[in-house]
Parts: structure tokens; C-alpha cells; sequence
């Protein structure tokens, strides 16, 4: 990837912060660039609506700017493909996800230098003229746990989201099926994100990966007793994820006779459910089969 690779190109800088404008200045003078420097978002979307060719834009706002994400979902609705570089501030890891979650290409953190800035334009540019097959509008990208999303571009992803959406509002066991890889976790992740569990924890275990003895004191804990010291409990993932969510992947590979002994769990607590609302049967909302 050479300087003059990206000569030429068009860039429009948000910011009104003299130290980031200079170090722009001084990488567009020295990579030919064209910049058009506007003092806040507004001004940048008259940039873009004006019908320029525009390859960049780099977004520095002031901490706290609640209008920042809206320019953000508004540039990617109208031209999909231009990359988006944020410049955030220490500590606003909400906005930085946020940020992320609806389209934006990279989110550079302060204290910056120039090296860093320079190659993260760069890559931006290089990748902006590589062929896409789809667009990836920020709505359709759905955050449902740490680094997990639920991407729904599809029609039949779509009409998914909408069934999860249904089910995560009935207060029933969910049985996902599907091959290996096709998703079923991050379906579980979804239904647990969309329900009245949400606030609670999410367990998964994973059934055909442990042995009968194992699974059993995964599920249900067990009483460590010593000689020399008092008992202690350790508890199972159905007391880890009271009021919230398990789920059993692969749960046909579960034995027989264990099977037998979660059925009888379940059925007691759900006898009990007016009085004691445990997780363990009133809360298994996610099991999975291949």
C-alpha cells in the first residue's frame, strides 16, 4: 500500500480541536489529499448532500456530543459505503460500542499520533475500493452479548428475528435446531437479550462435551465434604442462572438417566412456581439439538 495509491482523495474532517486538525493537515499535505475541514456534523452533511466525491469522513466530536451517532446512522443511510473513522474519548466504552454497532469503520482512542491516524485512514481508503457483496446497514447488525451479534440482512434472517422476538415474550422452553455453525447459540444469546430474563444471568452448558458424572454436578452442584474441614457447596448452572437463561447445546446428547433426573427438576419447581420462582424449571428457556 503506497502514499500514492490514495492521491486525490477527498476526505471531510469534523473537529474544532486545533491539535487533531494539524496532525490531519499535516498527513493531508503529505499524502495529497483533499480535505474539507467543517466545524460540527451539520456542516458535514451538507459535504456529503452537496454532491462532492467524497472517499472519508473523520468524525472527532466533543466528549459528551449526543448528535454524534445520529451523523453516524444518517452517513450510513445515505452513502453505505464510506468509511466512517470516530475519534473518542478515554473511558466512553458505551459510545465507542455504540458507535461500532452502527457502521463506524474504526474509533480511535486519545492521545493520538500521526503514524496511527495516517495508517488507519490508509487501511480505511484501501478497503472503501475493495468489491462488496452487500451492504451492511447498521440496524441489521444486533449486539447480543460481548463480541456476539445477530446479523440480520437476509429476508429469512429477518422473519428469525421477528420469531425470536414472539418467543421471547412467552414464558415456554425454546428448542433451536440446526447444524454446527449455524448459529444456535447466538440465537439463544437473542431470545435471552429480548426477554424479561435479560437482567439475569445466561448459562451454557454444553452436553455432549462432558461426561455423565461431570455434567451432572454441572448442572446441579454438589456438596464438597473434607476430613478435616466443614462441607461446602458448589452450586450448579440452574442456580447461576436463576430467573435468567440456560442453555443446553447439543441437549440429545445428554444420558438417558440424567435426562430423566432434569425432567423431574423441572417438573417439581414448575409445581412450585407460585410460591418459588427458581430458575430451574420456570427459566429453562433455551435448549438445542443438531
Amino acid at each position: 500500500m503506497t502514499t500514492d495509491a490514495f492521491e486525490g482523495e477527498r476526505l471531510v474532517v469534523v473537529s474544532n480541536d486545533a491539535t487533531v486538525l494539524r496532525s490531519i493537515w499535516s498527513l493531508g499535505e503529505s499524502n495529497s489529499w483533499q480535505l474539507e475541514v467543517t466545524a460540527n456534523a451539520w456542516e458535514a452533511m451538507d459535504k456529503v448532500q452537496s454532491g462532492l466525491r467524497l472517499s472519508l469522513v473523520l468524525l472527532d466530536l466533543p466528549y459528551g456530543n449526543g448528535d454524534g451517532l445520529h451523523i453516524v446512522r444518517w452517513l450510513r443511510r445515505l452513502r453505505p459505503g464510506m468509511p466512517i473513522v470516530m475519534i473518542g474519548h478515554p473511558g466512553d466504552d458505551g459510545r465507542k460500542q455504540e458507535a461500532i454497532r452502527m457502521g463506524v469503520s474504526d474509533y480511535l482512542v486519545r492521545p493520538l499520533n500521526d503514524r496511527q491516524i495516517e495508517a488507519v485512514i490508509q487501511r480505511n481508503l484501501f478497503e472503501s475500493r475493495e468489491p462488496t457483496e452487500i451492504d451492511i446497514a447498521s440496524e441489521d447488525i444486533e449486539p447480543v452479548s460481548n463480541g456476539t451479534f445477530f446479523i440480520g440482512i437476509s429476508p429469512i434472517m429477518r422473519k428469525l428475528r421477528a420469531q425470536v422476538e414472539l418467543l421471547a415474550e412467552a414464558d415456554v422452553p425454546v428448542l433451536i435446531l440446526g447444524e454446527g455453525g449455524a448459529g444456535r447459540e447466538t440465537t439463544a444469546r437473542l431470545v435471552h437479550k429480548l426477554s424479561a430474563r435479560s437482567g439475569f444471568e445466561f448459562e451454557k452448558v454444553d452436553c455432549a462435551a462432558l461426561p455423565e458424572d461431570l455434567l451432572k454436578m454441572e448442572l446441579f452442584g454438589y456438596e464438597r465434604v473434607g476430613t478435616n474441614s466443614p462441607a461446602r457447596t458448589k452450586y450448579g448452572k440452574l442456580d447461576h442462572c436463576e430467573k435468567g437463561t440456560i442453555f443446553l447445546n447439543e441437549i440429545t446428547e445428554m444420558p438417558l438417566n440424567l435426562q430423566s433426573e432434569l425432567l423431574q427438576v423441572l417438573q417439581d419447581t414448575l409445581s412450585l412456581r407460585n410460591s418459588w420462582n427458581s430458575c430451574a424449571g420456570v427459566d429453562l428457556k433455551c435448549a438445542c439439538m443438531t
